[in-house]
């Protein structure tokens, strides 16, 4: 492995091990796995996990509910509004 390579797969794995929170949304970190190869995961407690293979580029393995639930949320509240406009105007 090229010198180059080897310090990237190096800065890919510190960066998933020193993540205390997930980048998405904030919720903390409650652990981690990692080996000699460069594979590092990290487990956050909103249930996503981050991982780079061995240098290969980080990735989402467990994607982060936070963006969705806030969107389903959010659909909820304007249907609610629209709802409640309507009973209004039906009044």
């Amino acid at each position: 492995m090229s010198d180059l390579m080897d310090a990237i797969r190096r800065a890919r794995a510190k960066a998933i091990v020193n993540l205390s929170n997930c980048p998405v949304c904030g919720a903390r970190r409650i652990g981690g796995t990692g080996n000699p190869n460069g594979t590092e995961k990290a487990f956050f407690d909103c249930g996503s996990v981050f991982v780079t293979y061995g240098g290969e580029p980080i990735e989402p393995q467990v994607h982060c509910a936070g963006p969705s639930t806030l969107a389903a949320a959010h659909l909820n509240d304007e249907l609610g509004a629209a709802l409640a406009a309507s009973k209004a105007g039906a009044a």
